[in-house]
């Protein structure tokens, strides 16, 4: 944990436009363009289908006529829905709004989140509660859940989903020949899961949908809420496509080589290239 917190400081102050509001990055996965964002209206700009917790949206925006679900439930919503967080809204246009039940941590003393929760399933016929360490082990491994249900289910259904919407047909099939993608909010982070744990189940499931799936998407936009959980989802893409190693490898080939041919470049340029690939690619 040491050691990643210590990539994340370097990370933070290397590559992030810190001049900035919103930070945005870009990875390139299995020719699927995976788009970070710390606006979550941006991404939903620029979707057609859009996916976010239910109980996160609950919190903004209640809706006391959605009993409970067991996790990685979808919810359509219909094209007035309209889509919150803590201090904005705004409808969606010319989108799909959905909702998964994502895990829902619940913690008895709020400064202690992480010592003591409980995690409640919802089964067809029951509901089992979880405490502590059960709780945290349960909820990471639904969560991996939502991110693989969400991701394939729109992709398999993506055509109907779309055709949900008040569309004449001239301009579905004018939108359907467009590259497919989908904007999906941080799941669980503001119900209860910390950054650091939930970004790293969110890669592994995205990066794991690309490599394992024929059919993926163009364009993959994960929005998130902070500058911090950003740092995390950035250091944990770049580790899971090998680029952070490469990066690396560049970097120490040229420190530690005194023949490399790199020690003929001038060192602005040697630096300008390090950033220009962890940046650019």
């Amino acid at each position: 944990m040491k050691k990643s917190l210590l990539f994340l400081s370097f990370f933070s102050i290397v590559c992030i436009y810190s001049m900035e509001d919103t930070q945005r990055w870009k990875i390139t996965c299995n020719k699927t363009n995976i788009h970070l964002t710390t606006d979550l209206f941006e991404a939903c700009d620029k979707a057609y289908v859009i996916v976010a917790g239910k109980h996160e949206q609950n919190l903004f925006h209640p809706c006391p006529e959605e009993g409970y679900d067991m996790v990685k439930t979808i919810y359509h919503s219909s094209i007035d829905q309209i889509y919150k967080d803590k201090n904005n809204k705004k409808e969606i246009h010319n989108a799909v709004f959905m909702k998964i039940v994502e895990p829902f941590l619940i913690s008895e003393n709020k400064d202690e989140k992480d010592k003591n929760p409980t995690y409640t399933v919802y089964t067809p016929n029951a509901c089992v509660d979880y405490t502590g360490e059960r709780a945290a082990v349960n909820a990471y491994a639904d969560l991996m859940l939502c991110y693989r249900n969400a991701l394939k289910f729109c992709m398999d259904n993506y055509e109907s989903i779309l055709s949900n919407i008040d569309f004449n047909s001239e301009k579905l099939d004018e939108i359907l020949k467009k590259p497919t993608s989908i904007a999906i909010s941080s799941l669980s982070t503001n119900v209860g899961l910390p950054y650091d744990k939930a970004s790293l189940s969110a890669v592994a499931e995205i990066i794991g949908f690309i490599e394992n799936n024929k059919q993926v998407y163009d364009d993959i936009y994960v929005a998130v809420n902070n500058i911090t959980e950003f740092n995390f989802y950035k250091l944990y893409l770049l580790k899971r496509t090998d680029l952070f190693h490469k990066i690396c490898l560049f970097y120490l080939g040229h420190a530690l080589d005194k023949e490399s041919i790199l020690s003929l470049l001038p060192k602005d340029l040697i630096i300008y290239i390090y950033n220009y690939l962890l940046n650019n690619h």
